[in-house]
């Protein structure tokens, strides 16, 4: 497992472009995994992507990336990304996560319910607007990620547009929630460290930050 810390050049039009489109971003971090075409699903999982954008009120914006494979920032360097920092101990760190061990955490979260629409065949995610209901959704991904909430606050993200060639622009609102966790399965915990908390990973939610508590 790698964690990588890079700065964003927001003056490069490649930058500039996935800030706006997360599908831009997507595609222009798996190509730091020695992948110049498009990518199977299967690979894109079998890689772990996980990528979440902080974005501070004067600093520019930095990119946490984190991978089950090795990545090769220097692939992308030219559009504009650049490497300032990368923690290769997250295999040790995981031989910590022990049932009942207690982590202070940080996610980016898409919490929502699907709700059919009328004259559309396939239903579609809706975020949860009601602080309670949030609440819920977290408390029930922790008992099936084999862990439990000690304490969260929330955050609500700034809605931002995201670009689509095919379906036009739309909305995307996130929460971002602090607080400790509790490990009740170890086993199950691990796998959603790698894997992700939620929905929509592939526009920058779902990465689950600790640290010891």
């Amino acid at each position: 497992m790698y964690l990588s810390k890079l700065s964003l050049d927001v003056s490069s039009p490649s930058v500039a472009q996935a800030l706006a489109s997360s599908h831009d971003m997507h595609r222009n971090l798996m190509k730091a995994f020695d992948h110049n075409h498009a990518i199977p699903d299967r690979e894109r999982e079998n890689i772990g992507l996980l990528y979440r954008i902080v974005q501070k009120k004067k600093d520019a914006p930095v990119l946490y990336v984190q991978s089950i494979e090795k990545p090769y920032w220097e692939r992308i360097a030219l559009n504009g990304y650049h490497l300032c920092g990368m923690n290769y101990n997250l295999e040790k760190e995981m031989e910590h996560f022990l049932n009942g061990s207690q982590w202070r955490f940080s996610i980016l979260a898409f919490p929502s319910k699907k709700v059919k629409t009328i004259g559309q065949k396939n239903s579609r995610r809706q975020l949860l607007t009601g602080n309670r209901e949030r609440l819920s959704w977290l408390t029930k991904q922790g008992e099936n990620n084999g862990f439990s909430i000690v304490s969260a606050t929330e955050t609500p993200e700034q809605e931002k547009t995201e670009l689509a060639k095919k379906s036009g622009s739309f909305f995307l609102s996130g929460v971002r929630y602090d607080g400790i966790l509790r490990i009740t399965d170890e086993e199950k915990f691990r796998t959603a460290f790698e894997k992700g908390i939620g929905p929509e990973k592939a526009y920058g939610y779902g990465l689950l930050m600790i640290a010891k508590a």
